[in-house]
């Protein structure tokens, strides 16, 4: 149940927070902290919670800051039973009941910034890779469909002990604003099974704004959808073409590996594309790429079979 749990909550979550169209984001320095009913830094929130069932704080205050008087330090921690990564998002986690509960999550976010920085440090443990990510989405009311706008994706699987700047540009893959931003730290990669022992140190989130950035719109083809999404066994990518044309289509895993590639022929007109790989993968979060002509449209895709 944690688990899925988990993997449910970095599918579905949208931040509690609104960004201003300017280089800063609320306490993304991590100075300011509140103590009940858990300690957690203002604005964002972790999986401390869990000290109901039985586990330890995995994300801590700590006074080595990059700037300020204080950092954001996650560990993955273990119980009696399991392990936790340590995380900080920007959206709600759990409900009081420790289930995921996503009602009240939606605030609207218009701004397209051109990168994402914090500053780091990271310990992951044997093979763990601590990742970050933001994504910013828009509601396609007409569709009834969430868009995914941009894109910018960090993963770092050596150890670095000292303050290190993530610089990290957005991927957009449409012209459109977007209407809210998800974030979330991890101090490890694999949510189904977070390895004790990784650490992941942030401190000084911003985004920077430039409007001479280039954007990256998918042209030739357009409403793609992942359906169903979550995927039980296996599901289907569904789009119109302007054209005839070969679209790459690959899956990869949060450390970044390709699970799968194909190459598919595609007709102008409305197409549906079978993809039933997904039914020897393993429950979990994966990330579904369209290519055409060196332009992408990601998705996040979560496999579930219980």
């Amino acid at each position: 149940m944690i688990k899925f749990l988990f993997a449910t909550f970095l599918f579905f979550f949208i931040p509690l927070f609104s960004f201003s169209q300017n280089d800063s984001i609320k306490n993304g320095g991590m100075e300011n902290w509140h103590t009940s009913p858990y300690t957690e830094p203002d604005n964002w929130v972790t999986l401390n919670s869990l000290a109901d069932v039985g586990f330890p704080a995995s994300t801590t205050k700590i006074s080595d800051s990059h700037t300020g008087q204080f950092a954001a330090r996650l560990e993955t921690m273990s119980n009696s039973f399991t392990n936790v990564s340590g995380i900080l998002s920007s959206g709600t986690i759990l409900n009081a009941g420790n289930n995921p509960d996503f009602s009240k999550n939606k605030i609207a976010f218009n701004g397209r910034p051109a990168k994402w920085k914090f500053y780091y440090k990271t310990a992951p443990s044997s093979d763990d890779t601590c990742i970050a990510f933001m994504i910013l989405t828009h509601w396609d009311s007409v569709f009834q469909k969430t868009d995914t706008v941009a894109v910018a994706f960090f993963k770092q699987s050596e150890t670095i002990n000292t303050y290190t700047l993530a610089e990290i540009n957005f991927n957009y893959l449409l012209k459109i604003a977007p209407d809210s931003a998800s974030i979330v730290f991890s101090s490890s990669a694999d949510i189904t099974n977070p390895i004790a022992g990784s650490v992941f140190i942030v401190d000084d989130i911003t985004v920077e704004y430039d409007h001479t950035a280039v954007d990256n719109p998918l042209m030739a083809i357009n409403n793609l959808t992942v359906y169903p999404n979550p995927i039980i066994k296996s599901c289907s990518l569904d789009f119109n073409s302007s054209e005839n044309t070969v679209l790459t289509i690959s899956v990869f895993d949060l450390h970044g590996h390709t699970l799968f590639e194909k190459s598919v022929d595609a007709l102008k007109g409305k197409n549906s594309i079978a993809l039933k790989e997904f039914s020897t993968f393993q429950n979990g979060l994966y990330f579904l790429k369209v290519n055409l002509n060196n332009q992408s449209h990601l998705f996040k895709v979560l496999k579930c079979t219980d």
